[in-house]
């Protein structure tokens, strides 16, 4: 049955029941066979454009569906996807194993999966990441801290800066809420922020610009756990 709203918009060689019908079949099965022809300098854009609809932040997603159009576009769109997106990589402690009094930190199995099933040569693009640091042992399921870290490049320096989550103490300084110093327990996590943010700068600084490596990232989480004890084993001594 034809609607008044077809009949309206209806004039000579124009249907619109056929249009769209038209249009409902090519959203069903989008095609596009001319990007290649396209000036490079314009795929360029395109590919910008695309990129820049994608969430500020991003935890493991998988490669843009634009990246799967041919082997140029694939290679373009990546290497523009990883150097400019931000990427979530989640860092935890875990509780103590039995018999063992000491926490220990690993990469959370969900980010070391996206890092292990990225190409060397798009990992080594990544430039943008967040570095979120979770304490598995209070179950509150919070952040305890994040990181926003910014590769250097050839013409700008990294950045780094920390941004606390909550207000829960990390275990590791809970053996001093024992003697009833909350309060300078707190004080210290100021501390121990900094020196954290110390020790991813101090990995990432040596990153030479497109040469990140998984390797990095692992002397990254090392390095981090090594200062979250020692941090916390010289400010009880405060």
């Amino acid at each position: 049955m034809e609607r008044a709203s077809d009949k309206y918009w209806r004039f000579d060689g124009y249907n619109v029941p056929q249009l769209r019908a038209s249009l409902r079949t090519a959203d069903a099965s989008p095609e596009f066979h001319k990007f290649d022809d396209l000036p490079p300098e314009l795929q360029v854009r395109v590919c910008e454009f695309y990129v820049s609809s994608f969430p500020v932040v991003l935890g493991r997603p998988t490669q843009p569906p634009l990246a799967r159009l041919n082997t140029a576009m694939r290679e373009e769109t990546l290497a523009l996807f990883y150097k400019t997106t931000q990427f979530r990589l989640t860092i935890q402690f875990l509780p103590p194993a039995p018999g063992e009094t000491r926490l220990t930190m690993r990469m959370a199995p969900e980010s070391l999966l996206f890092l292990l099933n990225l190409r060397e040569k798009d990992l080594a693009l990544l430039r943008k990441l967040l570095l979120d640091i979770d304490d598995m042992s209070d179950n509150d399921f919070d952040s305890w801290t994040v990181i926003d870290a910014t590769l250097p490049t050839s013409s700008e320096p990294a950045k780094f800066q920390y941004d606390p989550q909550g207000y829960g103490v990390l275990h590791v300084l809970n053996t001093m809420e024992a003697y009833g110093e909350e309060w300078r327990v707190r004080d210290c996590q100021d501390q121990l922020l900094q020196d954290i943010e110390a020790a991813v700068r101090e990995v990432l600084d040596t990153v030479t610009p497109r040469k990140l490596t998984l390797a990095h990232l692992t002397r990254l989480v090392s390095k981090v756990e090594r200062v979250c004890w020692d941090t916390a084993d010289r400010i009880k001594w405060w």
